[in-house]
């Protein structure tokens, strides 16, 4: 979890949402033209897990597990180059729901009103009526952090078996069922960040002056990426931790990069969110850095930043942000140069890469209670599909 503004308002206007399928609308192709680019479909593609204490920053009375060797991964290139294959078609494309025909379901794991489906394993319920924030599949249970009578975390694992831990308020996933997320106390000062893989538990404290603890990434070969400020409203500090190895005990902290929001899945770029400087005029504004070197890749006020693709070769982001939540446009540009590829308008919620070349975004307006999907974009071609019939659900994908 990054930001809760989108996936907050649109959580509390989900419960005056009916949650009964109004059935699927009839899906025609929309083709653009000479005097309208709009979205055109894509081709159809035919072990008992330990419970944390309450307060987890008690010291464990048993040796922690030494994590498993992994295999090493070749680290990421510093030198950024534009992505591939070039980029076809219209810049800009409107995105008409109603046009759109329907493809296959999302890959990644998403949430239809109260019941995680997609990624790999059966579908699961979350139970009770608290306000779903992030949600990860680890093995053969499903992973949510929740908020109404306080923050904590369920698992949800087969025949609908359910655990609870208090205080956990940020969770992220990662390949191969890693997953990791902090607890902090109600007065969000101090905290403990948690790494879990195979029924193993790792952790790191983090100091009582601690401000705002929060979860950003899991890598693949483990390190976990986490923040916290010295007091609300200062700068974000940025750091990177990996369980099991003989820095433990000893985060790094990364000060490349002032004020992260987003860190790409294998480390190389972060993205943060600012106010805008007085010449840049009342806006909000996305930066890029390169983690390794500091150097600032470029800057925009014109889209807030959401991430980045797998590789880290697209950055991804939202315009036209409202009060409510919901944006007019997704934007994708290349992490090199910040050039936009590709900006798709319309009404959205929440988007995320599902690889390097398609994303999968929440499209429609839940405060609206207008009919909803999560479509698939792809980022070369410009054309999108439903990935799920329009309907009045609640939606929200894994990672957004």
């Amino acid at each position: 979890m990054k930001h809760r503004t989108g996936s907050l308002v649109a959580a509390v206007a989900a419960s005056a949402v009916a949650a009964v399928l109004v059935g699927g609308a009839v899906a025609y192709r929309q083709v653009p033209s000479a005097s309208t680019s709009a979205a055109v479909p894509l081709p159809h593609l035919d072990t008992a897990i330990p419970q944390l204490s309450k307060t987890p920053s008690g010291t464990p009375s048993t040796p922690l597990p030494v994590l498993p060797a992994t295999p090493k991964l070749v680290p990421p290139t510093i030198a950024l180059s534009p992505p591939t294959p070039a980029w076809t078609g219209p810049v800009k494309v409107p995105v008409v729901l109603a046009k759109l025909s329907k493809g296959r379901a999302p890959q990644l794991p998403y949430l239809v009103d109260r019941e995680v489906r997609g990624g790999d394993g059966w579908a699961r319920k979350i139970p009770g009526t608290d306000t779903i924030f992030d949600i990860v599949r680890m093995g053969d249970e499903v992973l949510a952090t929740l908020s109404g009578t306080g923050d904590r975390l369920v698992r949800v694992g087969p025949n609908g078996r359910t655990k609870y831990t208090e205080g956990i308020t940020s969770l992220v996933g990662g390949e191969f069922d890693n997953v990791a997320y902090a607890a902090m106390p109600p007065d969000s000062r101090g905290g403990v960040v948690y790494f879990e893989r195979a029924g193993s538990v790792w952790k790191v404290q983090a100091p009582a002056t601690a401000q705002g603890l929060q979860v950003l990434g899991v890598q693949n070969e483990n390190k976990v990426f986490y923040r916290w400020q010295d007091s609300p409203g200062s700068h974000w500090k940025l750091f990177e931790w990996v369980p099991g190895s003989t820095s433990e005990s000893a985060p790094v902290q990364v000060k490349s990069v002032l004020s992260a929001d987003y860190v790409s899945a294998d480390g190389t770029v972060a993205g943060s969110i600012s106010d805008s400087a007085p010449a840049e005029g009342a806006r909000t504004c996305s930066t890029v850095t390169q983690l390794a070197t500091g150097k600032r890749l470029w800057r925009t006020c014109d889209s807030w930043v959401q991430g980045f693709t797998p590789d880290h070769s697209v950055t991804i982001g939202t315009g036209g942000r409202g009060d409510d939540g919901t944006a007019t446009s997704i934007v994708a540009q290349e992490t090199a140069t910040g050039k936009v590829i590709r900006e798709w308008t319309g009404e959205f919620e929440t988007v995320v890469a599902e690889d390097d070349q398609h994303l999968l975004i929440v499209a429609g307006h839940t405060v609206k209670n207008t009919l909803r999907s999560i479509i698939r974009c792809d980022i070369g071609t410009g054309s999108c599909e439903l990935a799920l019939d329009l309907a009045h659900n609640y939606l929200k994908l894994s990672g957004d």
